[in-house]
């Protein structure tokens, strides 16, 4: 029986002792002066009185429920877990602010932070009001000197033991180096995000200075990839650093004085609009291999303009619907380039 059950029992309850109270007394002979000083109740007036108590007392259990101290849906409450246990590593120590996350598996795939809790100081975590199922995976997210894990399939159910993950410790290094372009020129105020793809570990973004030095500090050791986003994307890859190792970077991405414009049209001569004009480069370093991705949208009169391009052969894609689609590699002749290309409907 919930909490808005037991207040109307009570309330039924007082109604019922505040009649026949009521019945009592008016089947007893009272004092004149009582009677006549009007201190007798009606039944009506008794019922009233009775059913402006339990109002009162239904006021107040809305005020809690609206705050939060008391759960609305009881039963549902009891069908919810809690998941708890530690995040230590191999000293048997415990690890602060580590990110636990729980996640049930959909038709989509796993669905990120549905439950999720971050250590306390002593590693201690507990994750709360989690249902009860056979499906979840419970997911420790690397950070720091740690390795991240995972616990595949994670059965969530009522009283359970509490969990101790352990977390294996890793390898940090410290790198540095240049941005620059095809040139050989700093590219000075460029942010690439730093992962390391064999690892499940958060990115670190590093940022070049004026001079086009940079700096990255504790990061995991492994194969690193140097990347950004967006529709200008940048991509470096083919970068190893092994435990203790120092390395200092020159990273060449797609980046000069060179541009191309154009027009997309039809067999007619007539603009295409919204065409999407994609520009590809790679760059091959010693071991390191730098790719570039570009996209731009024609405008109303078919127009396209790519900037600030290094001088390396590009690969020129132009897609639209009803169209096919036109596929260069264009050269560079002069460091502003212009060229109209005609489409083919189906």
């Amino acid at each position: 029986m919930n909490v808005r059950s037991i207040i109307v029992v009570i309330a039924l309850f007082l109604i019922v002792a505040l009649v026949t109270h009521h019945w009592i007394t008016s089947t007893t002979p009272l004092p004149a002066n009582s009677v006549a000083s009007g201190e007798t109740e009606t039944v009506v007036q008794l019922h009233q009185k009775a059913a402006s108590e339990t109002g009162n007392i239904q006021n107040q259990l809305d005020q809690l429920v609206d705050s939060g101290s008391v759960n609305q849906n009881p039963e549902l409450a009891e069908d919810v877990a809690i998941v708890q246990g530690q995040i230590v590593n191999n000293l048997q120590q415990g690890i602060s602010g580590i990110k636990v996350e729980i996640s049930l598996k959909a038709a989509s795939g796993w669905q990120k932070d549905i439950y999720s809790a971050l250590s306390a100081s002593d590693g201690s975590f507990i994750v709360e009001a989690v249902p009860p199922d056979m499906g979840y995976r419970l997911e420790v997210l690397a950070l720091g000197a740690y390795k991240g894990a995972l616990l595949d399939p994670f059965p969530v159910e009522h009283n359970m033991e509490p969990v101790i993950i352990s977390l294996d410790s890793l390898d940090l290094v410290s790198v540095d180096g240049m941005i620059v372009d095809t040139d050989n020129l700093p590219v000075p105020e460029f942010e690439l995000l730093v992962r390391n793809i064999g690892l499940n570990y958060p990115g670190s973004k590093i940022v070049s200075d004026s001079s086009g030095f940079f700096q990255l500090s504790e990061f995991p050791a492994g194969d690193l990839q140097f990347s950004t986003d967006g529709d200008e994307h940048f991509k470096i890859n083919g970068i190893e650093i092994q435990q203790a190792e120092y390395k200092n970077l020159l990273l060449v991405v797609d980046k000069g004085s060179y541009s191309l414009a154009g027009r997309v049209v039809d067999e007619f001569g007539s603009p295409i609009s919204q065409a999407r004009v994609v520009l590809t480069a790679m760059i091959s370093r010693a071991d390191l291999e730098s790719t570039s991705y570009r996209l731009i949208l024609t405008d109303r009169n078919g127009k396209f303009d790519f900037t600030g391009l290094g001088g390396q052969a590009h690969k020129l894609v132009v897609d639209a619907p009803g169209f096919h689609s036109f596929l260069t590699t264009y050269e560079f002749v002069d460091f502003s380039n212009t060229l109209e290309i005609q489409l083919q409907g189906f």
